[in-house]
């Protein structure tokens, strides 16, 4: 929905994330996000990530958030059109987002 992200910083692992401009949204790359073994993905969520953590970036000894993407590529999340796994209603669905770097300015 048009939702600028700006570079927040780098976690532990030397990824970058993102804070949407108009909320408490964050993006970030997790190695492990329960810190139990699951696969590295790019993940939306209200939490901010921890900058010192090696895995579960959240703290929350779960996968818990809005929306991710599975991806071993830490150094940006996926530009272009991708299918991301969102919440809705409880449960994950597959919808495809588009994120895009910023346009120049004039």
């Amino acid at each position: 929905n048009n939702v600028e992200y700006l570079a927040a910083g780098f976690t532990a692992s030397g990824a970058p994330y993102y804070r949407a401009s108009s909320s408490s949204v964050f993006i970030y790359w997790d190695p492990d996000c329960n810190g139990g073994g699951a696969p590295a993905r790019w993940i939306a969520d209200s939490d901010e990530p921890s900058t010192t953590a090696s895995s579960d970036l959240d703290g929350d000894g779960s996968c818990t958030y809005y929306a991710r993407i599975d991806s071993d590529d830490s150094s940006s999340p996926p530009l272009g059109t991708s299918t991301w796994r969102v919440v809705c209603s409880g449960s994950f669905i597959a919808n495809d987002l588009t994120l895009a770097l910023p346009s120049p300015p004039p």
